[in-house]
């Protein structure tokens, strides 16, 4: 799936064989979207002859894809027919998803269900690696960032079964380059080349790996939580970076060689000293870390806000769910800063759309535990700066998604895009 960078080992097959496949996996779809449904049903919405969906849906039977639910209502023949659903057990999806401060693993079975989760933090070496690339990109040590898959995989997790496992999925806080078989996270400070992903799949060489940005996966997720028709959708997400995930025509929107999305990097104003030019962007104000730095140091040089009593008067007691109540009680400071963080990322927004058309608008990334007030004052400046058409057509929300949901995007794309069923 090029769209997330993962390896292909796909060998050739017949045209004959890939109609197979397309309607096998038509099939799958239906049933996956419908959750239990007959073979005369499946006939029926697929267009695909009974016998043709008989001999398809047998097989899925035998390769534990699908399994019989019982009888369903009666069809006019009088008979009651057997049902079918996605059978969970019949495949296992591990996703790793880098974090801040360490490794997460997602179990998923073939329903998107949790088997198992654990988290593994990167540890002291890691960790000062970390502190190094403050306002820089380094190269980790990269047998150690390896080294953590390896422990999962080998000593935390106790479900995995490796019979049942066809790809392993990643999910990565940063910007990729296929061209240069590069990415890098603004959030870790590191920078990898394409020796990680050898050696990541050296290290497990039977399994092809399936790499996505972070953002770009939400995106995916949330496109996938209702199954909405809505062909494009834009996923914000802020937390301690800034990003974006796009959904054009279906599919993630990637950009010629990967790199798309990097709204943080939006320049929000500029001034030039000394011959150099210096710029802020986007993730300078809208990030949760930068909206953390900037109440803090307020309170550190003397603003009067309803915080200091929330605090005990400890700038760094200060958190997210304090602002949220000084925002809800329309404390001055907070309002301020709020509000310049609205219109920066209704700029970008809206700069977005003018360019991709209307779509639908989705805030997450921890930003969104700002309650209600935050997205009013977001809807109510998008409203004001409306001036387009596009604009008046574009619905802002919050995610819809689980914690952890660049996981589930990362297995639902595999499944969707990769995943071969018979």
């Amino acid at each position: 799936m090029k769209y997330f960078g993962i390896s292909n080992n796909h060998t050739a097959i017949s045209s004959q064989q890939a109609t197979k496949e397309a309607n096998a996996k038509l099939l799958f779809r239906i049933i996956e979207r419908e959750g239990q449904i007959s073979r005369a049903q499946l006939s029926r919405i697929s267009g695909l002859s009974r016998s043709t969906v008989s001999v398809l849906t047998e097989e899925m039977i035998r390769n534990h894809m699908l399994l019989e639910a019982g009888e369903g209502e009666s069809e006019p023949t009088g008979r009651k027919p057997i049902l079918l659903e996605v059978d969970p057990s019949g495949l296992q999806i591990p996703c790793f998803a880098f974090r801040p401060t360490g490794l997460l693993f997602v179990l998923y079975d073939l329903k998107y269900q949790i088997i198992e989760q654990c988290f593994l933090p990167y540890g002291a070496r890691l960790e000062r690696v970390k502190a190094d690339a403050y306002k820089k990109y380094v190269n980790p040590p990269e047998d150690d960032v390896i080294d953590l898959f390896d422990e999962i995989i080998n000593e935390r997790s106790r479900k995995t079964e490796w019979d049942k496992v066809r790809a392993l999925t990643i999910s990565f806080p940063g910007s990729f380059d296929w061209k240069n078989n590069t990415f890098t996270s603004i959030v870790l400070g590191w920078a990898f080349g394409s020796r990680f992903i050898d050696n990541l799949g050296a290290r497990f060489s039977s399994i092809p790996l399936l790499v996505g940005n972070l953002s770009a996966l939400l995106a995916y997720a949330e496109k996938k939580a209702d199954n909405s028709n809505r062909d494009n959708l834009l996923y914000i997400h802020i937390g301690q970076g800034v990003g974006a995930g796009i959904i054009l025509n279906n599919q993630p929107f990637t950009g010629e060689s990967g790199i798309s999305g990097e709204i943080g990097r939006h320049i929000v104003s500029k001034y030039q000293k000394n011959d150099e030019i210096h710029c802020t962007r986007l993730e300078d104000i809208a990030s949760i870390t930068s909206l953390m730095r900037r109440v803090r140091d307020g309170i550190k040089n003397g603003e009067n806000t309803v915080l200091l009593q929330m605090c005990g008067y400890n700038a760094e007691a200060i958190n997210i769910p304090m602002i949220r109540k000084a925002l809800e009680q329309k404390d001055g400071f907070v309002m301020e800063i709020i509000k310049e963080i609205a219109v920066e990322i209704s700029s970008v927004i809206s700069n977005t759309l003018c360019v991709l058309g209307s779509m639908d608008v989705f805030i997450g990334g921890g930003i969104e535990e700002l309650g209600p007030g935050f997205l009013k004052l977001l809807q109510d400046t998008m409203a004001h700066i409306g001036y387009h058409r596009v604009l008046g057509r574009t619905k802002v929300q919050y995610t819809r998604l689980p914690i952890n949901g660049d996981c589930l995007g990362a297995a639902k794309a595999y499944v969707d895009n990769q995943l071969v069923v018979i």
